[in-house]
């Protein structure tokens, strides 16, 4: 619109488009800052990539993943502002429909739409092995399809009952998530630290540029760890579900994308040295088991079959 001088000024569109449908104010800034967190889906991410970014990285992916979280935060800031401009709960494709073009936003929503439906398959992956693996050395392709099936079911009945349930379910996740690779980290570190059997030993070159692998192990490594960052634009996504609907989001997925950049690298670090490299590419689709049974015992591997 154009105000008396004849200058354009930008509106801000009302923060509930769609009160008919979407419950308003059901969220608080924790019950945001979980869904984001939780839809990152830290502990399978961890589980799923692990292997990988040691091998692209050395024991240099720490850095790497640090490195990566500063274009993310920038994302977040950018996403902050154009939530307090346009507060909708389709947000990117919203946003590129109506600052750049209608057939941007559409290709957009294709594409996010894709994303997440990739996302999901890929985070079901290790739910099948992980849980058949807590009855032994069993093996059903079968098994693993159906138990993974029945876990996106899971979820989308707990997303139909409300948003509310759907923030206290993964708060609980989270909880069951990082108890259990907390306690890991520490008998990792401690592995790592006091030389135990198997585990490598911490050096200072880990953190160098040469351990990365320059500039091609940079971008592989970067890679997985935009993979791993994923997820966290949920608590955008929620917006007009969220109290404050102009500047809570914005700050969840501020906060969101800082706490993963940090326990990403940390876990990260915490993990890697605490197996041979040989041994955790050969134990890649179960890492977090295998290093459990490792440095602790079968008690913490079935805890993180669970967690993951």
């Amino acid at each position: 619109m154009k105000d008396r001088s004849g200058a354009v000024t930008a509106t801000l569109s009302a923060p509930q488009e769609h009160g008919t449908r979407l419950r308003n104010n059901a969220l608080n800034l924790l019950g945001n800052l979980g869904l984001a967190l939780g839809s990152a889906a830290p502990t399978a991410s961890i589980a799923l990539t692990l292997a990988a970014i040691v091998a692209a990285s050395s024991y240099a992916s720490p850095v790497a993943i640090l490195i990566i979280g500063l274009p993310m935060l920038g994302i977040a800031a950018a996403f902050k502002r154009l939530n307090r401009w346009h507060v909708n709960c389709g947000a990117t494709f919203q946003w590129g429909a109506r600052a750049i073009s209608p057939y941007y936003g559409f290709m957009v929503g294709w594409l996010i739409f894709l994303a997440y439906f990739i996302g999901v398959i890929s985070i079901c992956l290790p739910i099948g092995p992980y849980l058949i693996s807590l009855f032994g050395n069993v093996q059903s392709r079968l098994g693993e399809a159906v138990i993974g099936s029945a876990a996106v079911v899971a979820v989308t009945i707990v997303a139909y009952i409300g948003i509310r349930v759907a923030a206290w379910v993964q708060w609980v996740l989270i909880a069951i998530e990082y108890i259990g690779i907390t306690v890991l980290a520490v008998y990792c570190l401690v592995a790592v630290f006091g030389h135990h059997a198997g585990s490598v030993p911490f050096s200072a070159s880990w953190f160098s540029w040469s351990s990365l692998g320059g500039v091609s192990g940079f971008i592989a490594a970067s890679l997985i760890a935009v993979y791993m960052f994923s997820g966290w634009d949920t608590g955008i996504m929620v917006n007009e579900e969220t109290e404050n609907a102009r500047e809570t989001p914005g700050n969840a997925v501020m906060l969101s994308v800082v706490a993963l950049a940090l326990l990403y690298a940390f876990f990260t670090f915490a993990f890697q040295g605490a197996v041979s490299n040989k041994a955790l590419q050969a134990n890649g689709a179960d890492a977090l088991s295998y290093i459990a049974q490792q440095v602790s015992g079968s008690a913490l591997a079935k805890y993180m079959i669970l967690a993951v």
